[in-house]
């Protein structure tokens, strides 16, 4: 990461050595003290990105069973597709949010965070859709094998719920060593397959280090979503349950506004989450200055070394 900031984050040195309390306390005090700037620089698309979450909520799958009301593919494949759709739009609209924050922090500009951000962004979407699929198919693979040799279904559900998870635990530990590659290549110009291979492999030694700071981000971000996104989880509950009934044959039970309630509430909680998230980017930032600055200081200490010896 180059050492030249921009506005009121210029004052801000990553480049020191930190603990991984250090990191989450630094991250925290430079987002509350440039909290004006930072807003300044991405409202706009962190408001676009936050309305395309909420249209989720628009989002309806079928919860009848094809073989109980005859329901064809259609409706599951245009439910599909609409949640690609604004999956794509909010990757983008992330990147571009992301890019101003990013110009703050390495003086680049949007253009070329936004260009970097959505590179990276739309690789590890595919990246994760590639697990995931893999891991369905794993699923219903042992599901059909199961259910061959007539096991219970409380016995499949269990091993299927056990492969799922045992994906997502793998998935999140190779995952975590890109939170140094990527940030690494957004902050400065090395190149795309670097975060898969030299810088990755630097990740990945210093995982317990990462694994630590992902922790405590993790459960302060937790405390958080459970009073921030409970509103959220309510409305989509129980949108998701009257759906069910009148799937069944029930009358709605919900006024005409509650999908636009549920969008709102959403949307909100969205653009709330968005500038949270920052405080995770900045602890993340500067576990990577921490990282680089060990992996200088190191070197440096070898090189004396080898010129004493000789």
């Amino acid at each position: 990461m180059t050492k030249k900031t921009s506005d009121n984050m210029a004052s801000s040195d990553f480049y020191k050595i930190r603990s991984y309390s250090g990191c989450v306390s630094a991250a925290f005090d430079l987002l509350c003290n440039n909290f004006a700037t930072i807003f300044k620089k991405t409202w706009l698309y962190a408001t676009l990105l936050s309305v395309i979450c909420g249209m989720y909520a628009f989002v309806t799958f079928p919860t009848l069973p094809a073989e109980e009301g005859g329901v064809n593919a259609m409706p599951w494949l245009m439910a599909l597709a609409e949640m690609a759709v604004l999956t794509l739009c909010a990757t983008v609209a992330n990147s571009r949010t992301k890019a101003g924050f990013l110009s703050l922090i390495n003086g680049a500009t949007i253009k070329k965070n936004f260009s970097k951000h959505l590179k990276v962004s739309l690789i590890l979407l595919a990246t994760s859709i590639a697990v995931l699929v893999l891991a369905t198919a794993v699923s219903v693979s042992t599901a059909q094998s199961l259910f061959a040799h007539k096991v219970q279904p409380e016995t499949a559900d269990n091993v299927i719920l056990g492969i799922f998870t045992a994906f997502g635990i793998i998935t999140l530990c190779c995952y975590l060593p890109f939170s140094y590659s990527v940030t690494k290549h957004l902050l400065n110009d090395s190149k795309t397959k670097d975060i898969f291979g030299h810088n990755y492999h630097t990740g990945m030694k210093r995982f317990g280090f990462l694994f630590v700071i992902g922790i405590i981000t993790t459960l302060v971000l937790t405390i958080v979503c459970i009073f921030m996104a409970l509103p959220a989880f309510i409305t989509t509950t129980a949108s998701r349950a009257d759906n069910f009934g009148v799937e069944n044959g029930d009358p709605t039970g919900l006024p005409s506004y509650f999908p636009w309630l549920s969008f709102l509430t959403n949307t909100v909680v969205c653009f709330v989450m968005t500038y949270i998230i920052f405080w995770i980017d900045m602890a993340i930032c500067y576990a990577y200055g921490t990282i680089e600055t060990e992996r200088t200081e190191a070197l440096q200490q070898k090189e004396t070394t080898g010129t004493q010896h000789d």
